[in-house]
């Protein structure tokens, strides 16, 4: 689904948890939208909790938090 604005409200959310995005990245794959979003390292405990409220918003399918380093 390529519903306009879940990009601002997701950086919305981001935002409102104070995490620091240093980048963000979008591509499409078999009609799909992926986002990809780089943020300061954060506890594996908020990882979950931010996943959780990502998968809350309308029209997201799928959210997967990795570690980088």
């Amino acid at each position: 689904n390529d519903r306009s604005g879940v990009l601002v409200e997701i950086l919305n959310l981001l935002a409102k948890e104070k995490l620091d995005v240093k980048s963000v990245n979008s591509r499409t794959r078999k009609k799909k939208i992926i986002l990809s979003f780089k943020i300061k390292l954060i506890s594996e405990s908020a990882r979950l909790e931010l996943a959780k409220k990502v998968r809350q918003l309308r029209d997201v399918n799928d959210v997967k938090i990795s570690v980088d380093g």
